[in-house]
């Protein structure tokens, strides 16, 4: 049965490193939290944290309103998922996932049926018998998260599970994970650095820097509201401009190949994906403005060639975020 998280107020360190600053986190039943952040900003730690792998400093952890302070891992009604997916290679494909049930004491019979349900579930319905070594990367991953899923955690935990895949099979499996955990009505935390994986997977995306969070709200307020450079960098916001002394976020709605617009770039390159062009250029004119010879990224339906000079319109006034200086000068 899903549960909800609270996590308050933690803080975890490595001697005098400080690895969690303050970390609070209220995750509902059935809702799937996505933990963004670069290398080393504590996502993996707070996930150990709420597995007991990793002692608390201060804080605490409850998951369904029971405090886990001294709760062994094993009694946590956690499922754990991770990128290298940590499958038994003695055991058949049915024997891993049953594992956890297992270990719950449920009959053989039970197991079994557990087992061709989940594996139903997950795209794998007949491979109960294989060797988990004669599997693809992408089915290891699928039987990985049929074991994760098969106890009907209180709490699914997703480390990075899709990073070693290529982009078509974790395409794939992402949408696979979403329908999962939305019919299950799944809790779900999911650590990854993909933004894109992030966004399609989860109703609340925290964004974590050095240990500390520093915003966190659904995927559309944090792409339309980055409360600083940070955020709007890290989410991948392609126009990012030097102005007044600030930094700005510019959202580009519309092109005119004609030239006709508030701002006048030239294409300096273009690549064509879903269906759109991805263009970068340059900025000739912006009247009013410190703009001129800055870069700037836009998509369009129409494919101008390198070269040309286009009329770009803003669907809002620039925005200025925190996290420049006066005097910083760097490249956006």
């Amino acid at each position: 049965m899903s549960q909800r998280l609270l996590i308050d107020n933690v803080r975890v360190r490595y001697g005098e490193a400080v690895a969690l600053d303050g970390v609070s986190l209220d995750v509902s039943a059935g809702a799937v939290v996505a933990v963004v952040g670069p290398s080393g900003c504590g996502k993996s730690t707070l996930l150990r944290c709420i597995a007991g792998l990793e002692p608390l400093a201060s804080g605490r952890v409850e998951l369904g309103g029971r405090d886990l302070a001294g709760v062994p891992t094993h009694e946590r009604d956690l499922g754990l998922m991770f990128q290298d997916h940590a499958l038994f290679p003695h055991l058949s494909v049915s024997a891993n996932v049953s594992f956890g049930l297992s270990m719950q004491g449920r009959s053989a019979a039970e197991q079994r049926a557990r087992s061709e349900e989940l594996l139903d579930l997950v795209g794998l319905g007949g491979f109960g018998d294989r060797s988990v070594g004669s599997l693809s990367g992408g089915e290891a991953q699928r039987v990985a998260l049929a074991r994760a899923l098969a106890p009907s955690p209180g709490l699914l935990m997703l480390d990075e599970p899709l990073g070693s895949l290529d982009r078509v099979l974790r395409e794939q499996l992402t949408a696979d994970l979403r329908r999962l955990v939305r019919e299950l009505g799944i809790t779900a935390l999911h650590v990854t650095h993909d933004q894109a994986e992030a966004f399609a997977l989860a109703d609340h995306i925290v964004v974590l820097r050095e240990g500390r969070i520093e915003q966190q709200g659904p995927p559309e307020a944090l792409w339309r509201s980055p409360v600083n450079r940070f955020v709007a960098e890290f989410l991948g916001h392609p126009n990012l401009w030097r102005f007044g002394g600030a930094f700005v976020l510019a959202p580009i709605t519309t092109i005119s190949v004609a030239a006709d617009g508030e701002i006048i770039a030239t294409v300096e390159d273009r690549e064509f994906a879903e269906g759109q062009h991805r263009l970068i250029g340059r900025v000739d004119e912006a009247p009013d403005t410190d703009l001129v010879g800055q870069r700037i990224v836009f998509r369009s339906d129409v494919g101008p060639a390198i070269g040309d000079r286009v009329g770009l319109h803003l669907s809002a006034p620039p925005r200025a975020l925190e996290g420049m200086s006066p005097g910083d000068t760097s490249e956006s």
